[in-house]
């Protein structure tokens, strides 16, 4: 089931203010076991919610499809559906709400 262009584009604006919050807190960190916490939580809180970032899609999609296409790794439904267009209709969406979920947020 591949999500609509919307959903896609808001996850993106949500994970994108997410990613600028751990930025802005690791900035505000004083020791290093802040600026650890500090953005751990906010990036693995937009992964465990499922929320969309065009960084992290240029990585797993593409290797979903070579996984794909040379037949190594598990085996999911929604493997069989993946194909360029697949990525660049992800990509697009979350791009864009990745750009607007950006530092003025």
């Amino acid at each position: 089931m591949t999500p609509s262009w919307d959903t896609l584009f808001v996850c993106g604006i949500l994970c994108n203010v997410l990613v600028c919050l751990a930025v802005r807190i690791g900035f505000a960190a004083r020791s290093v076991s802040d600026k650890v916490l500090g953005i751990l939580l906010p990036i693995a809180g937009f992964v465990a919610m499922g929320f969309e970032h065009c960084v992290a899609n240029m990585f797993f999609l593409p290797m979903g499809l070579v996984a794909k296409t040379f037949g190594f790794g598990a085996d999911a439904a929604g493997v069989a559906a993946l194909d360029v267009s697949g990525i660049l209709y992800n990509l697009s969406a979350a791009t864009l709400g990745n750009i607007l979920g950006g530092p003025d947020s």
